[in-house]
């Protein structure tokens, strides 16, 4: 039953104890058996299908659980009437498009993210496209107003909604004609309170009257308000009822507050020639435009809005804060970010990102706020290692702090200049300890560093000298397939340490290093320094690591290692004694050069 099952949150999958339930449910008794697939929508399959013998019998069409994502031959099926498209794969529903006679449509359970390219449904009536993923309600409704005209039912339950819990007015605000949302039906006092919350407000004199101020500097104050919110609190707005306005009045104002006035676009400010702190948090604004001449503005805050892009901010040389959050940014957008100069505050809480590349370049920037986004990569951190002025960072609520292992100590040792991380003051001892478990580690992350690139399966060459290198971990390994030949000359490698788990390896030069054995031999927990205890904790440190033979075992009966390896260049090591070496395990070597050797 749909009805029982939880809904999306944004951006989830099924719940995990309703996924088990329903796969319960469908291997019950009897067995249904699989449905056969569409595998092409010509005229004869879709004649077969709808049981018809010419396309103007056709005015019924059930195409449920096919694994579509197009249907564009559907748009000459004049006399169609009911269309189920439901379980399969469509983004968009573009195809589905003038039909005049289309009375019914089910696009449930499919990977719609947007209504648009809907076109041309006047006698549509009914249209269900619960459990998508779609998130801009308002966007999607206006598509609805202006190409559904006698729409009565509408079902958009189990969406990725920006602000779910504001779809049911937006939505009544703008399809005025529904009698039915969600499978509940629109009442009069309901439908008159969503038409009235859709009325734009619009920013005219009257309202920059009433939320402007003119203070030149801002309060001390601890709070954590906003200025333009603390200012417009700490007293009334300077041009009292009646009072004659001067000339030059906008060129006075500093500050301007206006939240939750249903703003959907920023106009009208091109005279605020001197404001410094804006607010426009709870609004539906989609764009940043407006600002243009606003030159003198420190600081932005603009949360809980609908902002997919930050363009509209490239011309404010002032601009020192930025919050953002709760919106619907996908990215950070580097070229606009690099052209703000005096940026050292950001906060883009609760958005859409999936990467900090756009930010890398922002070097002022102190502080950055990126909680409750998609951040998920080690890489993402290596994209802030620019950003010397940076102390406190906030990743928290984001994927990669649970992936990534040992997430606190990698982000305390990559960016050494933070003074907070996650809301938690960084102590001198993890700064320490970070650097024990990670200097010197040779890592994907540090190969793209140094590379300028991260396409590994094209490198086929790699040459790290006089790096530092005590550990390699290029893991996984099979994203450096086409690596032939490796040099990393003048390290403090002591092992090939996580160089054996590469699949294609045929030269090697390890010369000027500390190689004492293809992997260390075992020793006893108690015996290793606190330093070796900390490798030990890494992934092919090279302790911890070691092969499961016993120490004793002969040569020979090891198992053999790095099957592809020809030429192996160990000079100038101090190497002492070769049984130490297991060389016997390299079974393709080819050549071998040993210069420098004690004894």
């Amino acid at each position: 039953n749909r009805e029982d099952l939880s809904c999306y949150g944004q951006g989830d999958d099924y719940p995990s104890a309703d996924n088990a339930a329903d796969k319960a449910a469908l291997s019950m008794e009897p067995a249904l058996k699989p449905q056969p697939k569409l595998l092409s929508l010509d005229k004869k399959t879709l004649l077969s299908v709808a049981g018809a013998h010419i396309l103007s019998q056709i005015s019924e069409l059930n195409l449920h659980g096919n694994s579509l994502s197009k249907i564009k031959e559907i748009s000459s099926f004049s006399t169609l009437r009911h269309l189920t498209i439901s379980f399969n794969k469509f983004t968009r529903l573009d195809d589905v498009s003038h039909m005049p006679n289309l009375e019914v449509l089910d696009a449930s359970f499919n990977e719609l993210v947007t209504l648009e390219g809907l076109r041309c449904l006047g006698r549509l009536r009914q249209l269900d496209v619960s459990w998508n993923k779609l998130i801009k309600a308002r966007e999607d409704a206006a598509v609805l107003r202006k190409h559904t005209p006698v729409l009565l039912k509408l079902d958009t339950r189990c969406n990725a909604w920006s602000k779910p819990e504001a779809v049911r007015m937006t939505i009544l605000g703008r399809v005025t004609t529904l009698t039915h949302l969600d499978g509940v039906m629109v009442t009069e006092e309901e439908a008159d309170e969503a038409l009235q919350m859709a009325t734009v407000f619009r920013i005219n004199q009257a309202a920059v009257l009433a939320h402007s101020r003119i203070n030149s500097e801002r309060p001390r104050s601890l709070s954590l308000l906003s200025t333009a919110q603390l200012l417009s609190r700490l007293g009334p707005a300077p041009w009292g009822p009646g009072r004659e306005l001067e000339p030059d009045w906008t060129a006075k104002i500093t500050t301007l507050n206006l939240e939750n006035q249903r703003l959907s676009k920023l106009y009208n400010l091109d005279k605020l020639v001197n404001l410094r702190w804006a607010s426009f948090n709870h609004n539906n604004i989609s764009k940043l435009g407006g600002l243009d001449t606003c030159l003198k503005l420190e600081e932005l805050s603009i949360k809980n809005n609908s902002i997919s892009s930050l363009n509209g901010l490239t011309r404010l040389p002032c601009l020192r804060n930025l919050s953002i959050d709760e919106n619907q940014l996908s990215s950070l957008d580097g070229s606009v970010l690099d052209q703000l100069p005096a940026l050292t505050f950001l906060s883009a809480e609760n958005n859409c990102i999936t990467s900090l590349n756009g930010i890398k370049n922002v070097r002022s920037l102190l502080e950055l706020y990126v909680g409750g986004n998609q951040i998920s990569t080690s890489r993402d951190i290596y994209y802030l290692k620019g950003l010397e002025n940076l102390i406190i960072l906030d990743l928290y609520g984001n994927p990669i702090v649970e992936k990534l292992e040992n997430y606190r100590t990698y982000v305390v040792y990559h960016l050494p200049s933070l003074k907070a991380l996650d809301g938690a003051a960084v102590e001198a001892s993890e700064s320490e300890n970070a650097k024990n478990m990670f200097r010197g580690r040779l890592t994907t992350d540090t190969v793209a560093e140094k590379l300028g690139y991260s396409n590994y399966k094209e490198i086929t060459c790699l040459t790290l000298q006089s790096c530092s290198i005590r550990m390699v971990d290029l893991s996984p390994p099979e994203l450096f397939v086409n690596l032939r030949s490796v040099n990393l000359e003048h390290n403090n490698l002591t092992s090939f340490s996580g160089l054996i788990h590469l699949p294609n390896i045929k030269a090697l030069c390890l010369n000027y290093n500390h190689i004492e054995a293809i992997l260390p031999r075992p020793k006893p927990h108690a015996h290793l320094s606190s330093r070796q205890i900390l490798y030990s904790k890494v992934h092919s440190s090279g302790y911890g690591q070691q092969s499961p033979s016993r120490p004793d075992r002969p040569a020979s009966s090891l198992e053999p290692l790095m099957g592809s390896l020809e030429v192996l260049h160990l000079s100038h090591n101090g190497i002492s004694n070769m049984a130490n070496l297991q060389l016997s395990r390299l079974t393709n070597l080819r050549a071998l050069f040993l210069q420098g050797m004690y004894g």
